[in-house]
Formats: structure tokens, sequence, C-alpha cells
């Protein structure tokens, strides 16, 4: 990596050190601090009951790039441009790590995923940006995995010939970032405040068995298991989640012997989720079902702000850039599409809906979804098989099970309606590269679609 920017403003005494963790495939219920009974998972817990614990968070797409794409932006995925498996990260927006870099942090970064990597432009801002690489099959570079033949032989490997499993040539295991980022924190972290953002890939497929035995269930090898399968690969998640849950307390307790943990902000979340054949399909990226977009949030303030707190109202991966400038004192660009969630238990701002997009190997949907209804709309003839209008009463039917959209017309058109501002609002950064460029674009796009004159 480059070496670190240099420092361009002086961070108040009072400035928290920032830790951000996103945990790839993790489903809010599969935490006991959102209600599992079947997971054990104490130490994500903890940290819930010292910080505040957002309950109906919802992710703006439900593959990595695009969702973390929108972390790291405060932008909608049609706004950064991280959209399809071609895109990288558009140069002209503002990450949340330059602003932090901007303001006075140290920034650091251990993306997991090849999605994330500098491959795709995600090293934006980063003073420090370390992949943390698999040990990719035939010895291949992280420039030769995206190449179609890479992939061809991959999938031969994993699908006919391959006899059991090394996590390692997929990412690296929590226990491994675990002890990288501790080494960074003890050895190698700067005398300035810290930004450090973390990627942990446990419970993304292949589901390990654990302790690792050589077992594991991966996409590539079977894209599409049969049903009598789900309850297997589900126990199988759930140790991947318990798995996870030990090192990640093994991160906050090294916080803690260096006495950094009351003086970090720590917001744990994820990606996305996971399907386990709920809506006939699996894994990842193809529906925006709340098993695939509904994720976990929990921000853990600095010493004196909210403990043990949880909040119903909707949230969603849009908001942690703002709160996190906020929470450090730090300007928030008016460019930002979320909102600052207050960290003094305090309600946040209002949001009727939350929007999520998504454009993935031919499935192109986009989802309204209110604490009472959800409308959900896809292509014609989409490979997943989705209704192209799907209307969900999530009071009477909280699975997304049954489609009312055929008796529930004007219910449709309202919703519709709605979902046609928030695909406006999305789009509306698009090919932006300055505030200016941001308002230029923003006022034609309403003036085009009618909402305002001038």
């Amino acid at each position: 990596p480059p070496p670190p920017p240099p420092i361009a403003a002086k961070l108040p005494p009072e400035a928290p050190n920032v830790l951000l963790i996103i945990v790839d495939t993790l489903r809010a219920d599969h935490l006991g601090a959102f209600g599992s009974t079947r997971v054990k998972t104490p130490n994500i817990d903890r940290l819930a009951s010292d910080g505040v614990r957002y309950a109906k968070a919802f992710s703006q797409a439900s593959w990595t790039r695009p969702s973390v794409g929108t972390i790291l932006t405060g932008l909608y995925p049609s706004s950064h441009g991280a959209v399809h498996k071609a895109d990288t990260l558009r140069e002209g927006v503002l990450t949340l790590a330059e602003a932090m870099s901007a303001g006075g942090y140290r920034t650091v970064g251990f993306p997991n995923n090849v999605n994330v990597s500098a491959s795709f432009n995600f090293q934006q801002g980063f003073g420090e940006f370390h992949y943390l690489a698999p040990s990719l099959f035939f010895w291949a570079s992280e420039d030769a995995a995206k190449l179609s033949l890479y992939n061809v032989l991959r999938l031969i490997r994993e699908r006919f010939l391959a006899r059991s499993l090394d996590v390692h040539n997929y990412y690296q295991p929590a226990e491994s970032v675990t002890a990288i980022v501790s080494d960074w924190l003890e050895h190698r972290r700067p005398e300035e405040r810290f930004f450090l953002y973390a990627h942990y890939m446990d419970p993304h497929d292949p589901y390990m068995v654990h302790p690792f035995n050589g077992v594991g269930y991966a996409r590539v090898a079977m894209p599409n298991p049969p049903p009598d399968l789900a309850a297997r690969l589900h126990e199988v998640y759930e140790g991947e989640v318990a798995y996870l849950d030990v090192h990640l307390g093994a991160l906050f307790d090294e916080l803690r012997r260096l006495g950094l943990y009351d003086q970090t902000l720590i917001i744990l979340t994820a990606d996305h989720g996971e399907e386990f054949h709920e809506h006939g399909g699996w894994w990842h990226g193809t529906t925006l079902y709340d098993e695939q977009t509904n994720v976990p949030l929990i921000i853990k303030p600095p010493a004196g702000g909210a403990r043990g707190q949880t909040v119903t109202d909707l949230t969603t991966s849009l908001d942690i850039a703002p709160t996190v400038l906020s929470a450090a004192g730090l300007p928030v660009p008016p460019s930002l599409q979320g909102h600052v969630l207050p960290l003094d238990g305090a309600v946040p701002p209002a949001r009727d809906a939350v929007f999520s997009e998504e454009d993935f190997e031919g499935n192109v949907l986009e989802a309204l979804r209110s604490l009472e209804w959800k409308l959900v709309t896809a292509n014609a003839g989409n490979p997943r098989g989705l209704p192209e209008t799907g209307l969900y009463d999530l009071v009477r039917d909280p699975k997304e099970q049954v489609n009312a959209a055929a008796g529930a017309a004007p219910k449709v058109a309202e919703l519709r309606a709605a979902l046609g501002r928030k695909v406006v609002e999305a789009r509306a950064h698009a090919g932006a590269t300055t505030q200016t460029d941001v308002d230029s674009v923003t006022r034609g796009r309403l003036k085009a679609l009618g909402y305002i004159d001038d």
C-alpha cells in the first residue's frame, strides 16, 4: 500500500477511535441479541448490551460489492456505481475513509473479499489497505482470479474433483482476521485516532464444519442444492456464526487489554443475509426478501453514550457513514443519502420506508419496505423466476410468502409511485463527481420526471 496520507486536521481530544466490522452474509435473526435461540453469540450480545441495537436495519443490496460500497460511501448503489460484477467503485465518490482521513484520522482497511479489494477501487481514502487474500487455486494471482478461465477451472475442480475443502482457498477465517487486526492494534497503531475497517467472511460459503475438518458446502460446487439439504446447510451456517462470535470476542478482549474499548466507536453490521430455500432458492444476490436484506446493526458508542438500547424504527446501511462522521465531530456532506443515528438514546430521524436495488446475474430488482408493507419488482423473464410485482402484507405475512398484488391494485399503485421516487433519489448522484455536479444531476432527474418545474 502507499504511505499514509498527511494528516490534514487536528482532532479534538474527545474524538473516538472507530472500528467498523462488516461480517459477510450474516443474517440478523441468527444472533442472540436479535432473537435467536439456536445460535449462541455471547460476545456479540455483550457488544449490543454496551451500545444500541437496531432491530430493523436493511441493506441496499443483497450481494457484497454494492452493499459494502453503500456502507463505505453513504450512497445507494446506483449512485456509487459498484452495481454489476464488472463495476468498480467510482473515483468521483467521496468515501468514508477519505472523509475520515481529511479530518485527521489514520485510516486502515482489512478487506477479506476480492469484491471489495483494490481491484475494484475500494482502497480510496485508506492510508493502509491490506487485502487478506485467500490461497487461490492453481497458484493464481488476484488479477488472474478475475479471468473467466480461472473461474471455469475452479468450477470444474470444486464440482467434480474436490474431496475436502480448505477454507483458506476461499477466504481468511475469523481466527486469522482477529490475529491480524490485533497485531496491527498492538504493534502498528499510530498515535493519531484511527478508523479501522475489518471484514470477516464467516459465515459466507463455503459453510465449514467446526472444528475445521475439511467438510464444507460451497456455492460453486452446488449452486442449487436439493430442498432436503436445507436443514443440514442451515445447521453448518449456524456453526459458522458461533465460531465467528468466539473470535470477535477475542478482538473485543484485545481492545479492552489495550485500553481502547471504552474510547472506541464500534459498528458491527453485515453486507447482506442468506437464503435457505425460504423462497425456493439459496445463497444470496438473487432476491430482495428479508432473509437477504435484514442485517444486524450494532453501534457501541464511546464511554458515556447510550447502553443496552434497542431501536425498532427503520434504519439502513446508508446511515452508517453519516453516523460515523457525526460521532467523530466531522462535517457530514449533504450528498450522503442516509441519516445520522443519535448515539445518546434519542429516536433516529423518521424514515417511512427503505429502498433496496439489485442487478445481478440477470435479476433486476427493486424493493420498497415499510414496517407494514413491502413491494418488490422484478424484470420480466428473470432467471430466478420471481414475479414481476410482489406485494407482501408484513403484519399478516412477515415471511413474505403470500403475494397479495392481484387483489390490492390501489396499494400496489401507491407503493409503486413511492418506489419511483426512491429510484430517483438513489440515482440522483450517478455520474457526479462534485457537489455542484450532484446538485445539477439531481435537479435534472427531478425535472425530467415532473417533480419540479425549474
